[in-house]
């Protein structure tokens, strides 16, 4: 499976904000990015539905 990672500025994808947090071993932070995933996405997702 490829992918192609972009960010500008400081615009930055959820998926590579998860990545440098894990090389920069800060995995309190890492762990808590499901959950924000969670609230942000399905959360308004089935409250539409």
């Amino acid at each position: 499976m490829y992918s192609i990672i972009l960010y500008v500025g400081e615009m930055i994808t959820m998926p590579v904000s998860i990545y440098l947090a894990v090389l920069d071993k800060e995995f309190s932070i890492t762990a808590s990015f499901p959950s924000y995933f969670f609230a942000v996405f399905y959360v308004p997702l089935y409250t539409i539905l």
